[in-house]
């Protein structure tokens, strides 16, 4: 049975910290199981951590260079 490797820790962007879990910040939010927001559990700072344009981008560059 494979192991599952552990998520490498996560940095906020204004302090620095490090941490394994972030605080949920938008439970409210329609979007909040998609949205990828996190809060720095030291400062407090909401950040989000993937983009969805980023990642659409990077789908469109992957099958870009698959299909020259």
């Amino acid at each position: 049975m494979p192991s599952e490797t552990p998520a490498p820790p996560a940095q906020c962007p204004l302090c620095g910290y490090r941490f394994d879990k972030a605080v949920e910040v938008c439970t409210a939010c329609p979007l909040h199981e998609r949205c990828g927001a996190e809060a720095c559990p030291h400062c407090g700072y909401q950040f989000v951590t993937r983009s969805a344009v980023v990642s659409f981008v990077q789908r469109l560059m992957g099958r870009a260079r698959r299909n020259p």
